[in-house]
């Protein structure tokens, strides 16, 4: 990951929008003092959250927008852009590229933005959290920055090594969850204290609701009483109204006359009024106009200050366009001359093989000559053989001149067997010619097979070796998902586990009871029984509280934890001796009932000893398979017994119910078997994993074997 970009504007001293695109590798700024270098720090430790103006070198945070010169008047904004890439996919967005965005007016308000899209801080915030970025990240190192890492205290260091290891983000989350848990437990807390005090109201309401029905049965008497006194009281009232009315009538014209006088005060004033309106409409209107003007020429001032804002950019990216064309025309350029290069290579490469096929021709040449040769000397001595014939049929009658021409035969004699030397020694150079020829041909023949063996074995290698890339790097892809998902199970295991021994989850009383070695404890309800995952839900809901309930030895063990937690004030908890709590299991069970699938104390299994404590708190309990059956079987049964659905819907005794979505994450029961599920799964993957590496080394091997053939 690195820092592709960064877009200002309006921020500090930069009034104009600048974009900076950064390579790979480093980028360094460099100018004189006061030329705004560590204002792009600043911007960049500012779109990250950074929230302290001192941080910033400023008063507050009002002072980060360009407040102007003697020639530019102050923006009303500043904003700043950074674009990181995301190919390795550090954040967990589905994109390339992230591009992260802060906006602040100057009237307080301030805008976040992920890929233009609106945020709130603490996205910000969890986003670069354990990347190393961030406004508390260690990635942005200011002036006094390292000094004051080493002045630090060992454990505000350990913030910055807990940051690098990437575990700050859990941190959070853990610190998040523990007060979420803390809140919960303190509601439990004030629920349990709630149920106690209106346990002890149940016997002074239940004498209240008996004088209620009393009173009740007394108002009815007193109804009728009221009725009779009512019908009395409605005869003299009649009599009274009829006098009323009477008078009524004589109120009732002098009131008309009283109105006819008010209509007509009204008309006047209504005129008068009119005409008050119409002149404040009047004032109103030029009012109006005058803001309207004023209005306008803001508008179109700042409207002006805009274009010949987009006027300067627009000339500077037609001078950055223009140095584009340029360098693309060098681009061009070099590369016309390489390709010069290249043709000129092929030509001298056709030349060299021109000039081997001249010589090979040459060569053919000369051997036509030799044999153009050799047969004139074969003729030259086939015309001496006719010649001696001649010579000798001719001897008897030239016998006088043989002794004469004696000397010219023995001469010729030795012309002849010179000539026979040279001519054995011209077929021997004919035949070696020849031979040497053939060689050649063959040999021309035999390297152009072995070239074509070798292009095709190339080729063929080539191919093979492209397809063993793929199947490795198919091989090396599974491994790395196959690793990465044993990673997040072992994580998942190790975040159980810690939760297990911590007894996370369980109320601070409970944790601490466990954890105090005080005799007589045998454990909370969730560890001493065993579920189907299958009614895990419905189980742990029909338990509901109680299983944090803790089960004791006798009353004695009960005592003497009540007293620890009393002492340490380590709040409250409940108990639950072997020796006192007894249970029994509903005794007509509706197993004919449609839905039915059985009491929940018979769909677990637990120790004998614990069979009181189990009965009594789910002995009772009616498990059925949805909520429809079991609101059917309530009706049936009056309302009498505590129903649980196998998704965790509750239907009281009574007729209330209780449901909705059930969180799995946290549950206590299958918490072990979890663990145990997700060791299973990590052996497995373990061995796949084992059996890819094998796979892959072996890949390896065959690459090197290619290699070593490709040398070859």
């Amino acid at each position: 990951m690195y820092l592709k970009g960064i877009e200002v504007q309006g921020f500090k001293s930069f009034a104009d929008k600048i974009n900076l695109e950064f390579g790979q590798g480093i980028t360094t700024i460099v100018g004189p003092n006061g030329s705004g270098k560590s204002n792009i720090s600043d911007a960049i430790r500012w779109v990250m959250g950074e929230q302290s103006a001192k941080s910033l070198r400023g008063g507050k945070m009002e002072d980060v927008i360009f407040a102007g010169t003697q020639k530019r008047s102050p923006l009303g904004f500043a904003q700043v852009s950074i674009v990181l890439d995301n190919k390795d996919n550090i954040f967990k967005i589905d994109y390339d590229t992230v591009k992260v965005t802060r906006r602040v007016h100057r009237s307080g308000e301030s805008n976040y933005l992920i890929n233009d899209k609106e945020c709130r801080l603490k996205d910000i915030h969890e986003l670069f959290m354990d990347t190393g970025l961030g406004k508390e990240g260690y990635s942005v190192i200011g002036q006094g920055k390292i000094d004051q890492i080493l002045s630090n205290k060992a454990e505000e260091r350990r913030n910055i090594f807990e940051e690098a290891s990437g575990i700050t983000k859990y941190k959070y989350r853990k610190n998040e969850s523990e007060k979420k848990l803390l809140q919960t437990e303190e509601n439990l807390v004030r629920i349990k204290d709630l149920l106690s005090e209106l346990e002890t109201q149940v016997g002074p309401l239940e004498v209240q609701s008996q004088k209620a029905r009393k009173y009740l049965d007394l108002r009815e008497a007193l109804k009728g009483l009221d009725i009779n006194i009512s019908i009395r009281n409605i005869d003299k009232q009649k009599q009274a109204l009829k006098e009323g009315q009477q008078k009524f009538t004589i109120a009732f014209n002098h009131l008309n006359d009283e109105k006819l006088k008010l209509a007509q005060t009204e008309s006047r004033i209504e005129s008068e009024t009119a005409s008050l309106s119409a002149l404040n409409e009047k004032i109103t209107e030029l009012r109006q106009q005058s803001f309207d003007l004023e209005k306008n020429s803001g508008s179109l001032s700042h409207r002006i200050d805009i274009l010949n804002t987009n006027i300067q950019n627009n000339l500077k990216n037609c001078e950055r366009i223009d140095e584009e064309i340029k360098a693309l025309g060098e681009k061009i350029t070099s590369g016309d001359a390489e390709t010069q290069n290249l043709l000129a290579l092929i030509e001298e490469k056709k030349a060299q093989k021109e000039k081997i096929e001249a010589g090979v021709s040459a060569h053919d040449e000369a051997m036509a000559a030799l044999d153009a040769e050799i047969e004139a000397k074969l003729a030259q001595t086939e015309a001496i053989k006719d010649k001696i014939v001649s010579l000798m049929s001719d001897s008897s009658a030239h016998k006088a001149k043989i002794s004469s021409l004696d000397i010219l035969i023995k001469n010729f004699d030795e012309r002849k067997s010179t000539l026979g030397d040279d001519l054995n020694v011209k077929k021997e150079a004919l035949t070696k010619a020849l031979s040497d020829a053939e060689a050649i041909k063959n040999n021309k023949a035999e390297l152009a097979k072995r070239k074509q063996k070798a292009t095709d074995g190339m080729e063929k290698l080539k191919q093979e070796y492209f397809a063993l890339t793929d199947e490795m790097n198919k091989a090396k892809e599974e491994q790395n998902k196959i690793v990465a998902e044993c990673n997040d199970l072992q994580s998942r295991k190790n975040v159980l586990e810690d939760l297990e021994r911590g007894y996370e989850g369980y109320a601070k009383s409970v944790k601490n009871i466990l954890t105090s070695g005080i005799k007589g404890v045998l454990g909370v309800v969730s560890k001493l029984i065993e579920v189907d995952n299958k009614y895990v839900t419905a189980v742990e809901i029909a338990l509901g509280g109680a299983l944090q309930n803790i089960v004791v030895e006798n009353e004695d063990s009960a005592k003497r934890c009540i007293t620890y937690l009393k002492d340490n004030r380590l709040g409250r908890a409940t108990f639950l001796p072997l020796t006192s709590v007894k249970g029994s299991v509903l005794d007509k069970a509706p197993k004919s009932e449609k839905g039915y699938v059985g009491i929940a104390s018979e769909l677990v299994s637990y120790d004998a000893k614990y069979d009181g404590i189990f009965k009594s708190l789910i002995g009772r309990t009616v498990v059925m398979d949805n909520i429809d059956n079991a609101v059917a079987l309530a009706k049936k049964t009056g309302y009498k017994y505590k129903i649980v659905t196998l998704d965790g819907q509750l239907l009281n005794p009574g007729g209330s119910l209780t449901g909705g979505s059930v969180n799995k994450t946290q549950s206590l029961l299958s918490r072990g078997k979890d663990i145990e599920e997700l060791s299973s799964k990590i052996t497995k993957l373990r061995d796949i994993i084992d059996d890819n590496d094998d796979k892959i080394n072996e890949y390896r091997l065959r690459v090197k074997k290619m290699a070593e053939q490709k040398e070859a």
